[in-house]
């Protein structure tokens, strides 16, 4: 059968995959990539006569399968059902994975569904957090180091004190009763130094929190993947849920700024009714797309509202729909809940939702509050990660003078190394070079960028790479 090769009739290739965070690949007859800007889920694409190989990733494995446009087939369809999907690694072991084991699965589900650990001092609880740290490869050992705190930094829990733990089985866990918000968990890595990721708990629910070891690579015995999701209390972790693969999907999918929807996934949408952060998810990777439905984003972000609160990822969705539709910005209902004081004192989970709230910032300034948690991550945040992960302590709150609560007052000053107190780091790609966007009180001392700009300027400007080593990889 010929290679493909030029030709003016209309053929049409169609790929689909089972959700909407798998990545579709079109590859020519010589095995060239074709272009295609929306990759997630479903593709339609007009091309010239000839063979070609459709490939549907998740992760580092694809499915392949081929396709003849020709005069008899002048649309080829192609897609894989649920037994074809690619497995890939997950930290949470959820059916159809590469790393999921029954010997790991099953205690993660029982200890979902066992009684939580009673609050801790000063806490009346509420909400439930499981912890579930596991090394499915059996070359070397679970992690040391990994605690929770509070937003303050107070240590609540050691996990290595905890005895629901299974040394074969390479697991350890532990579930917990808390007060609603946000908390952080610390890990211990390679360096002794520790890198840390927020976490919120929600009246009624439950987050899952599943940290998965390396294993056998450039970082043993430390942790490379973190997966959350969340289900209402009493449910416990089902890992045969169908939705929470498509969670993991839609996560790995969140790490490339390359993966851009095809289409609207209903299923991934509204299934946030039972698993938010599906909705989260499904709600950052649609509105990569260019052209996307205001009404659509703006029910998600209601339901999801609705059903977790005002909790930042929530925020974010509603600041980039903010920031695109002129009719969400003029809705004085909508901005006040945006404009909600102090929400977002504390950082998002995600990456993607940390920069739609710096973007919104510029001309926000109240909405990330100086001196306070997410003000201060800045210039520690880890790349190679769709999480919102730092690097150490975070240096001591600052309140700034009267100059500093302006962050613009200098507007039309040249912008010199000293002048960093000004600026935040915001990553533009995980493994592109930074830009740097006017907000943060905090001095970017160690920054290796050399500027020429304006402060007060909105448009980034390229900055150096920031020489950083990913730690984590969610995705």
């Amino acid at each position: 059968m010929p290679a493909s090769e030029p030709s003016t009739a209309p053929y049409r290739l169609n790929a689909h995959a089972p959700d909407q965070g798998t990545r579709i690949e079109v590859l020519d007859g010589n095995m060239r990539p074709i272009n295609i800007e929306q990759n997630l889920g479903d593709i339609s694409v007009q091309l010239p006569a000839g063979v070609y190989s459709v490939r549907f990733h998740q992760g580092s494995s694809f499915t392949e399968k081929l396709a003849a446009l020709m005069p008899e087939t002048p649309v080829a369809e192609v897609s894989i059902n649920l037994s074809e999907q690619p497995a890939f690694a997950t930290a949470a072991p959820v059916l159809g994975t590469s790393t999921t084991h029954e010997w790991q699965r099953n205690p993660a589900v029982q200890l979902s569904h066992s009684a939580p650990l009673p609050p801790p001092s000063g806490n009346v609880g509420g909400s439930h957090l499981l912890l579930f740290l596991r090394n499915p490869f059996t070359s070397s050992a679970l992690p040391t180091g990994t605690t929770l705190h509070d937003i303050h930094g107070e240590k609540l829990l050691d996990l290595d004190a905890q005895p629901t733990r299974d040394v074969q089985a390479q697991w350890l866990g532990a579930h917990l009763d808390l007060d609603p918000g946000a908390y952080r968990l610390r890990m211990t890595i390679a360096s002794g130094s520790f890198i840390e990721q927020i976490l919120y708990t929600v009246s009624g629910w439950q987050t899952q929190a599943f940290l998965m070891a390396a294993g056998q690579s450039a970082m043993p015995q430390e942790i490379v993947r973190i997966s959350i999701l969340m289900a209402k209390m009493g449910i416990g972790f089902q890992f045969d849920r169908p939705d929470f693969r498509q969670a993991e999907a839609a996560l790995r999918a969140l790490g490339s700024k390359q993966n851009i929807p095809g289409s609207v996934r209903s299923e991934m949408l509204w299934a946030k009714f039972e698993n938010p952060m599906l909705g989260i998810y499904a709600g950052l990777l649609h509105l990569r797309r260019a052209s996307f439905d205001p009404k659509l984003i703006r029910e998600v972000f209601d339901n999801l509202l609705s059903l977790v609160g005002p909790l930042p990822d929530v925020l974010a969705i509603g600041w980039a729909l903010a920031l695109r539709d002129a009719a969400a910005h003029s809705d004085s209902v909508f901005m006040s809940t945006l404009r909600m004081p102090g929400a977002c004192a504390t950082p998002p989970m995600l990456r993607e939702s940390w920069e739609y709230l710096v973007r919104a910032s510029v001309d926000e300034r109240g909405l990330i509050p100086c001196g306070s948690v997410t003000d201060r991550i800045g210039g520690r945040l880890v790349t190679g990660t769709p999480w919102v992960t730092w690097l150490g302590d975070l240096p001591a709150a600052e309140f700034p003078s009267e100059e500093r609560r302006d962050p613009f007052r200098l507007s039309r000053k040249p912008l010199q190394k000293e002048n960093f107190s000004r600026w935040l780091l915001s990553f533009s790609d995980y493994s592109a070079p930074f830009s740097i966007l006017p907000r943060s009180p905090r001095c970017m001392r160690d920054c290796p960028a050399s500027v020429s700009c304006w402060a007060g300027n909105p448009k980034p400007v390229s900055g150096s790479r920031l020489r950083a080593s990913a730690i984590l990889r969610g995705a």
